[in-house]
């Protein structure tokens, strides 16, 4: 972590040619926001999110990803506003940090001068008589990557980090998304515990067995122990980046704490969006939830408008339609009425009468006097005006072991069940994880009975017809011994919840 251009992806890029280089191809796998690099017959794993997305969204969860920050500052350029915030954030979870003091073959590097202003910031260097490492390095060339790599595994081994391994699995959600003919899958980080194929978790409100497992290697593995990452599929959505995940016993027990989160997702929703129907607009596509702030000080309303900025995306966004300082007024409750809006107070007083008046007058008003509260509440509100999405579960998959009529729309087809139970529905006809086009299934035969579903590890003869095709240069699908046919179903959810990193 560190602040813009003070060369973070430049020595991450190196470090990943590096381990290349010195363990050949599949030494080191990146996939989005996680990778695995092998050193010397020992792992780390890197959590690369740009910004400060893992902080942010982890802090809320009570949890944090990583056991050790590597803070990049570019020696010409010295102390910066996110080297300060990346600090702060640390000591907040007590993360050790390791400094790299990058760019020392500039003209302009002052080492001395970078490590006086990261003193006064509380890391004093092991060289002064401090606790912190601080590694010079060149990312471009690798000058001194080597020699903080070792640094990384002293302190490792220096914290004696610990985690049992026959206990269910605990980990952070890194990333979710949609993949074609998979369905959602997501980037885990394990803590605690060991995650094995065929577990059932649940994030949130959203709950799974798991179907695949690829390890940081890229492989297919059957399970991911504590301090590795790994994707995952098989889940009923995609849940949300920094939520934690747990590994539990049935899929009843996943699905009971899943329908408990709704109900206290529900019960915070609806107290903070008493008059949203009266509080939103939508402008281009985007819904904006209109509020007026007022704040104590100049500074807090500074904080709090950079803050909220940070928390617009494509979709959803908060629009202050006023900002003063002072206390909530009867022109702000007017003028709340006027532009059908919310009212933010931050550190203010509201008098009775004035309480009385926005009740009557049905204006919205929330005080708070923490910020993070405050954000957390608008958040919670902007994740609720997410619009809504359509994904494709896969319920079931069958294997094809024999074609027996081969029409142009109609085939009549011999399989086995390889997952799920499979039913008269829409299906997507697979080839080598490639989409051939999709199907419906409009008779089911178990044996020479009619059935209307098949469980896994069954064979059945089906009939389908053909509804879309892949290539649409195509007027069938030439279907082959092996190729499968996927059954999936519909599924609406709020399309996951992400920020802008600025």
């Amino acid at each position: 972590m560190g602040h813009v251009d003070h060369g973070k992806t430049t020595l991450l890029d190196y470090i990943r040619k590096s381990a290349i280089a010195k363990s050949e191809a599949g030494g080191i796998t990146q996939h989005l926001s996680s990778y695995l690099v092998k050193i010397k017959d020992r792992d780390i794993t890197f959590i690369d999110t740009p910004g400060h997305a893992a902080f942010e969204a982890t802090r809320k969860q009570g949890a944090f990803v990583a056991d050790l920050i590597i803070l990049v500052i570019a020696a010409d350029d010295g102390v910066k506003p996110q080297t300060i915030e990346v600090i702060s954030l640390a000591n907040e979870k007590n993360i050790p940090i390791l400094v790299a003091i990058n760019k020392i073959d500039k003209p302009e590097a002052d080492i001395e001068k970078a490590k006086r202003q990261l003193s006064e910031l509380g890391l004093s260097p092991e060289e002064w008589g401090g606790k912190t490492i601080m590694s010079p390095i060149v990312a471009t060339t690798g000058e001194g990557v080597d020699k903080m790599l070792e640094m990384i595994f002293l302190i490792s081994d220096l914290k004696e980090l610990k985690a049992s391994l026959n206990v269910p699995a605990t980990g952070i959600i890194i990333e979710s998304h949609m993949t074609p003919g998979v369905g959602p899958q997501s980037t885990i980080l394990v803590q605690n515990g060991t995650l094995n194929i065929s577990d059932f978790i649940v994030s949130g409100d959203t709950v799974g067995k798991i179907r695949t497992m690829t390890g940081g290697d890229q492989k297919k593995t059957t399970a991911i122990k504590p301090g590795y990452s790994g994707i995952i599929s098989g889940l009923s959505g995609l849940p949300e980046f920094g939520h934690q995940f747990f590994a539990v016993d049935s899929e009843k027990s996943a699905k009971n704490i899943a329908k408990d989160f709704q109900r206290k997702m529900s019960v915070k929703t609806i107290r903070s969006i008493k008059e949203q129907n009266i509080s939103t607009e939508k402008e281009q596509g985007k819904v904006y939830y209109k509020i007026i702030l007022k704040s104590d000080t100049e500074a807090s309303s500074q904080a709090i408008i950079s803050s909220l900025q940070k928390l617009e995306n494509e979709d959803v966004g908060v629009k202050i339609v006023s900002s003063d300082i002072g206390d909530i007024n009867e022109s702000d409750i007017s003028y709340a009425k006027a532009a059908k809006c919310s009212i933010i107070g931050f550190n203010i007083n509201l008098g009775n009468e004035l309480k009385k008046l926005a009740r009557r007058e049905s204006i919205e008003i929330d005080l708070y006097s923490v910020i993070y509260e405050l954000l957390e509440s608008l958040e919670l509100i902007l994740k609720s005006l997410m619009p809504v999405i359509k994904i494709e579960i896969e319920i079931a998959e069958l294997k094809i072991l024999a074609i027996f009529r081969d029409n142009k729309k109609n085939k009549v087809l011999g399989g086995m069940v390889r997952s799920g139970t499979l039913t008269k529905g829409s299906v997507k006809i697979m080839r080598e994880a490639k989409l051939l086009g999709k199907a419906e299934i409009i008779a089911l035969k178990k044996g020479k009975q009619d059935a209307k579903q098949v469980v896994s590890g069954s064979e059945c003869g089906l009939e389908i017809r053909i509804t879309e095709f892949e290539d649409t240069k195509l007027d069938t699908i030439e279907i082959k011994p092996s190729d499968l046919i996927v059954q999936y179903e519909i599924k609406e959810q709020k399309k996951p919840w992400n920020i802008n990193q600025k």
